[in-house]
């Protein structure tokens, strides 16, 4: 899609919607005051389930996608 296209896309989408928060979202990316700053936040929980994750990932705990295809072949009886 070429830049001119994208941004009537855009525009036409922004129009329809009704959506206060999707507005209040798009309207926090492009804002030039937030320039560099971090658009999200990870929570505390999130950080948390973050490290634990890491932490299985150095340990080996963790499947490959090989084995997570294989094993919904399985499931579903493929």
């Amino acid at each position: 899609m070429k830049t001119e296209e994208l941004k009537k896309e855009l525009i036409n989408r922004i129009n329809s919607t009704e959506d206060k928060s999707l507005l209040e979202d798009i309207y926090r990316l492009i804002d030039p005051e937030n320039s560099g700053k971090v658009i999200y936040e990870l929570s505390f929980e999130e950080k948390t389930e973050l490290n634990i994750a890491r932490e299985e990932v150095k340990n080996g705990q963790y499947f490959t996608q090989e084995e997570v295809d294989e094993s919904m072949k399985k499931w579903l009886g493929e």
